[in-house]
């Protein structure tokens, strides 16, 4: 068994198993929730605006595909800030002895 058999991508529910190692870039986003109505005409009620953030995970098979990507994302000024990382699958085994 791996441990972080899935990895996430973008803010939807789609989930891909990762079973070699790969590279991760991390972005973070956010979007605004609107707030009701009564919330606008009677404050302390309803539902207020509120931010909702995320962090987006991209998920590069390649050093050399990594590498392309941070330099054009370094080239975009309107890139978002962004961290990398690197993901290697383990197996863990776990060994109960009773006596």
């Amino acid at each position: 068994m791996t441990a972080n058999k899935f990895a996430t991508f973008g803010k939807g529910p789609t989930l891909k198993p990762i079973n070699e190692p790969c590279y991760l870039i991390l972005t973070q986003g956010s979007y605004t929730v609107p707030g009701d109505e009564r919330s606008r005409t009677n404050p302390g009620h309803g539902y207020p605006e509120h931010t909702e953030t995320y962090t987006n995970v991209e998920v590069i098979p390649t050093l050399e595909e990594l590498q392309s990507r941070v330099e054009y994302m370094n080239a975009n000024r309107y890139s978002p800030s962004f961290q990398i990382g690197q993901f290697i699958p383990m197996k863990v085994e776990t060994k109960v002895i009773l006596k």
